[in-house]
Formats: C-alpha cells, structure tokens, sequence
C-alpha cells in the first residue's frame, strides 16, 4: 500500500466494507417486504412471487462463482462501489415499472452486481489489514449484513407501508447510489492490484481444483453452506410462523425479526470477532471451534424456540440461538485469509458465497416447505418442520470438527510475503 495508508485509513475503509456488506441484505429484505403489496398489484401467483426471490439467489450464486476471478484483476475501489452503484440503478429502475419481467431481470441484474461485493472485500482486507487483526475486523464487516436487515425491514418496511412498492424500490434504488458514492471515499484503491504483482491469477478449473485440495477450505465451506440452509431457511418462513402460532401482526412481526436477525445478529458478528482474536492467538483453529460450539449450542435452542408455546419464550430462546448460531460467516472468512493463498481468495471468497446462497435461498427455503406440506403434524406441520431443519447446525458442526482435524497440517499455507507489510497495515 502507499504511504497514506495507516490506522486513520484502514478505520475508513472498515466503515466501507461494513456498508458494502449491508447492501446485499437490504436488497433481500426490500423485495420480500414489497412481495405482498407487489404481488396485488401485479395479480401474481405465489410461484411467480417466489420467483423474484429465486432469481436474485440464482444470480447471486452464479456471479458469486465467476465474477471474482475476472474482476479481482481489477482496482478493488472502482469494482466494488461500481457493482453498489449498478445495484442502485437496478433497484430504481425496478420501482419506475409495473412490468414483471423486467421487474424480475431487475432483481436478477441486482443479485449478479452485488455478488463481486463480499468476495473483493476479503481481497481489500487481505491487502490492508494485519493478519493478527484479521478475527475482529471479519467480525466487524459481517456485522453489516444484519445491519442491512435492520434498514430494510425497519426503514424501508415503513416507507412501503406508508407510500406503496413502488416508492419503497425507487428510493431504495437512490439511497444505494448514495451508499456507492460514500464507499468510494471510503475505500481507497490501489494502482495496480496486489495479486497481480505475483504473476497471472490461475485459471477458473485450475482454481477449483488448488481450493478442492485444501480440505479445511472444503470442509469450513460444507458447513458454511449447511448452516445457510437452516438460517436462512428459517428466516424466509418465520413471519408465517409468528403468525400462525403466536397470532401477531405483520408489523410487530417485522419489528420481532429485526430485534432477533438485526440487533442480535449484529452482536454475534462482532463477539465472533472478539472471542476469534482471542482464541487463535493461542490455538490457530481457533475459527472451527467457534463454529462448531456454535453450531451445536444453537440447534436446540432453534428446535425448542420453535416448539415452545409462549411467545416470549420462543423469542429469548430465538435470540439466544442466533446469537451463537450466526457466530459462523466471520470465521469462515477468517479461514479463507489463512489457508487459501491471496490470488485465489476472492474466488474462493466468492464460491464459498454461492454455496451459501444457493442452498439458502435455494435449498433451505424449499426444504422448510417441503416438509411442512407433509402435513404429517397436521396444522403443526410448519413448527415441526423449521425444527427439523435445524437439525442441519449439528451437521454443520461435523464439517467445522473435521476442518479442524485437517488444519493441522494445512496451517498457515501462506508466503508472508504475500501478507502486508508492517508499513502498509
């Protein structure tokens, strides 16, 4: 880095990276709050309502898995807040329309902008950050995923209510737009990448099959993903649950999740970052323990929260699970910073996302319904279904053990050479 950068600098570009990775969950919460109104507007079936949903996973999936590669040879600043940017024109173009489907190629076009967003951030990090710092400031940056949550079913939510869909897109288009231009101070950037300066990146299959070897990488990935599916499974369907079972309005319903998934969320990425700093300063798998403690900690609090029968009990028991549950994403990445040498960590950055993303949205979601139109416990179907599925933490938990096993011998894999120098840090 230049001589300009120092801790003054890096507290900045913090602030970016947390903004950026609040973007892509405000963009997931805008379209399921406006899903109801939208959908009356437009006359459209549940398939075609979900399908907005889809498509945005799908694209977020597939850019996830290809745009990195491509676009870490890049300067980080410029693609970053230019993929914000493009999100922002998408999304205000989505609320000047009433038709469908380019309201769905919209969503699709936003999916496929923000997917570079986290991948490039890792590669930010990595070139600016101090590696025995690494724990805490993943842990700060995942914190703006939940902090996104809290804006897009807070805010935004009552700006839908109050002035329609179509508003609530339009100014959720302008506000990201305002977000690019704010990351771009944020952010600085470099002439000339610094993967690039240790020769040509690898190619995509050459890629695949450097990360495939490394089996702590393959294993922390299993269990990212897996924990992505009873997550965020569980979110898509919990307004139905708190309805159905606990008989609250869709207000207070959006007010209890932003509590559970926003504020708590924002306080399991920020002690994950803590307790890591601590932990792998003296045991350097440290990261898997956390996942895993938390992992298997959360499943029964998830399975009991949606058992319970009162409503105050199943939303302590809720928090309490999200608490220690959520601790994952910042470790993960923490991993990536260490096993996985720094041309390949935006791709690898990137498929570990699409895994996630893919049998989140995807999988978890479907899985849930799957199970609960069964109707095998009659009208308790649904209940019974999220507690299954929470049963993926447990597996999920294998996966982190087994990544600890395998590190052993697989940690640190990195040339300190390619890690900023004290200057630059």
């Amino acid at each position: 880095m230049t001589a300009r950068d120092g801790p003054q600098h890096n507290q900045l570009l913090v602030v970016g990276l947390v903004t950026a990775a609040g973007v892509d969950f405000f963009h997931r919460q805008i379209i399921a709050i406006a899903l109801g109104p939208l959908g009356q507007d437009l006359q459209l079936s549940d398939t075609q309502r979900g399908l907005l949903v889809m498509v945005y996973a799908i694209a977020f999936a597939v850019g996830s898995l290809v745009l990195p590669h491509f676009c870490g040879r890049y300067n980080r600043r410029s693609v970053i807040c230019g993929a914000v940017a493009l999100s922002g024109v998408l999304a205000l173009l989505s609320g000047t329309t009433e038709s469908y489907a380019a309201i769905l190629m919209c969503r699709a076009g936003i999916g496929m902008a923000i997917a570079v967003v986290a991948p490039l951030s890792q590669l930010v990090i990595a070139e600016n950050i101090a590696l025995e710092n690494n724990s805490k400031i993943q842990g700060v940056v995942a914190a703006g995923a939940p902090m996104g949550v809290i804006v897009g079913m807070g805010l935004w939510g009552w700006v839908t209510q109050q002035f329609g869909w179509q508003a609530g897109l339009l100014f959720s288009g302008v506000a990201t737009l305002l977000v690019a231009g704010l990351m771009f101070i944020l952010i600085g950037g470099r002439p000339r990448p610094l993967a690039l300066e240790h020769g040509h990146p690898p190619t995509f299959i050459s890629s695949l099959g450097q990360l495939w070897k490394i089996r702590t990488y393959c294993h922390m990935v299993l269990g990212f993903s897996l924990l992505g599916a009873a997550a965020m499974g569980a979110v898509q369907w919990l307004p139905v649950f708190f309805i159905r079972f606990h008989g609250l309005d869709l207000k207070t319903v959006g007010m209890v999740l932003a509590g559970i998934v926003g504020v708590v969320g924002t306080l399991s990425a920020l002690l994950s970052g803590i307790l890591g700093s601590r932990i792998t300063s003296r045991d350097s798998r440290g990261p898997m323990w956390i996942c895993a403690g938390g992992a298997l900690t959360a499943a029964p609090l998830f399975i009991a929260a949606y058992l319970v029968q009162s409503t105050a009990a199943a939303v302590v028991l809720m928090s309490l699970a999200t608490l220690l549950g959520f601790m994952g994403p910042p470790q993960l990445f923490v991993v990536v910073q260490t096993v996985v040498a720094l041309p390949l960590r935006a791709f690898a950055s990137g498929l570990a996302m699409a895994s996630f993303t893919a049998l989140g949205l995807g999988g978890g979601v479907t899985l849930v319904g799957f199970i609960s139109e069964q109707a095998v416990w009659g009208d308790e179907s649904l209940r019974y279904a999220l507690a299954i599925v929470s049963l993926l933490y447990l597996w999920g938990a294998v996966h982190f053990l087994l990544a600890a096993h395998y590190s052993k011998a697989e940690l640190p894999v990195i040339d300190g050479s390619q890690q900023p120098s004290n200057s630059s840090r």
